[in-house]
């Protein structure tokens, strides 16, 4: 997060100066304001608000943006102007914004004799935080290029988020391990022999203790066994990258490089389908998560797993009628392409960042799938808008054969050869494939 989330006091003038001085671009924590309409509220207040629903960050009236969002200068304001926004900023806050921010902070400060008034929207655990205004309410979250209204499910689900469970699950699960090392220390020491490692048990337990763990085919499975349980009867995409051998510590959950790539993963686009999620990132026991699982949910492990599983609803059977959907779902070209390329660009951006090399293998699997049809081609081409005779798929799940890769693999053409099979269970030849040209996709902006 810009500032590493410190508080305004301990931000130098030097960090604020660099905003401007080297352009620095809005991102999911940080917003610029020129000035504030202190008659016009409610725009401030969503800005409030988003952030606070996102993890927080940071807003700066009186600096100016070059119209892409990069700092280009400083807007002149007194320090009288500022100090009458910052009052008119605090008490909408305290009375239009419900739950209330704690730690929200506001101060003036002068970086290169600029005053600019610097609010500061810390982390919130009574998240999601309602703008009540005008009577209406409303719910907003922020991605990296601005709020947006959050969804339903998004809304549902952090109201149903409970962080300090998950800190106790995450501190029983570190206990665990610990007696775990004791009892294996003690059984080498004692028996003086090698330690034979027993398959977990096929019976899944809670919590799910990924560092348990070695054998990549088999904890892809145990994963993939335990999203079925929790999604029951519901039509599913699951994918997912797992490492062959799985060693608990390959990675550093928790490293700013780690956090940024999945703040701003590659390919991210507004309204897209791919990894770029509104939700904050949250901790679970042997990793870190992102998203509503009845929505989009991304999760990565410590020992390299990571997966992604998206329902077959109405936002995956996009542009269809509630009526066409019930008869006939269509599934549509963007989240069928889009959600594992884009998965495979994310995967292989932290394989990169973090030196985590070596084998993997990917899991592409669609639960409940039967009726679905597929149209070929992307929307617009005359292919897919006269591709009226569509067989529906006959089975009741498409599992396709795990897919073995080495690091450095190339995602756009790893993902293909996913899509291909993909493609080939609904009858549909390669060809067929949108958004895929000279061995690379692109997805319209």
């Amino acid at each position: 997060m810009i500032f590493d989330g410190k508080p305004i006091d301990d931000i130098t003038d030097e960090e604020l100066e660099a905003l401007v001085e080297t352009h620095i671009s809005e991102r999911q924590h940080l917003e610029f304001k020129e000035t504030y309409d202190i008659n016009n509220r409610l725009e401030i207040l969503r800005d409030i608000a988003s952030l606070a629903n996102a993890g927080g960050g940071y807003l700066i009236i009186g600096i100016r943006d070059d119209g892409t969002g990069k700092a280009a200068g400083y807007r002149h304001h007194t320090v009288e102007q500022l100090t009458a926004m910052k009052q008119s900023i605090q008490q909408s806050c305290l009375e239009h914004i419900a739950e209330r921010i704690p730690r929200l902070e506001s101060k003036i400060r002068t970086p290169s004799n600029n005053p600019i008034l610097v609010i500061h929207i810390p982390d919130s655990n009574q998240a999601p935080h309602m703008v009540k205004l005008d009577r209406k309410t409303d719910f907003y979250t922020r991605y990296d290029d601005g709020k947006r209204e959050m969804s339903i499910a998004e809304i549902r689900y952090a109201f149903q988020s409970d962080r300090m469970q998950l800190s106790l699950d995450s501190m029983s699960h570190q206990l665990i391990e610990i007696h775990k090392e004791l009892v294996s220390y003690e059984t080498r020491v004692l028996a003086d022999q090698p330690i034979i490692t027993e398959e977990p048990s096929k019976i899944e337990t809670a919590p799910f203790f990924p560092s348990s763990y070695t054998d990549g085919n088999h904890f892809a499975q145990r994963a993939y066994d335990r999203m079925k349980t929790e999604v029951g009867d519901s039509p599913y995409l699951w994918i997912a990258v797992t490492p062959l051998v799985l060693n608990r510590d390959a990675l550093d959950v928790h490293s700013p490089a780690i956090r940024e790539l999945i703040d701003s993963p590659p390919g991210s686009r507004q309204a897209g389908w791919n990894m770029e999620l509104s939700a904050r990132i949250d901790t679970i026991p042997d990793g870190i998560e992102r998203g509503p699982k009845d929505f989009e949910y991304l999760a990565l492990y410590r020992n390299g797993h990571m997966e992604f599983w998206t329902p077959l609803s109405d936002h995956f059977c996009w542009t269809q009628k509630a009526d066409e959907f019930e008869k006939a779902p269509e599934l549509y070209p963007y989240p069928v392409v889009e959600y594992p390329v884009t998965f495979l660009w994310l995967y292989r951006a932290i394989s990169e960042v973090t030196g985590l090399h070596g084998e993997f293998t990917i899991n592409l699997r669609y639960l409940k799938l039967r009726g679905y049809r597929l149209r070929p081609y992307a929307p617009k081409q005359m292919g897919y808008m006269f591709a009226d005779e569509l067989a529906p798929f006959q089975h009741e799940n498409l599992t396709l054969p795990p897919l073995m890769k080495s690091y450095p693999f190339d995602p756009d053409k790893t993902a293909y050869e996913l899509l291909v099979q993909v493609y080939s269970a609904f009858g549909l030849p390669p060809k067929t494939i949108p958004f895929y040209d000279g061995g690379k996709f692109s997805f319209p902006s």
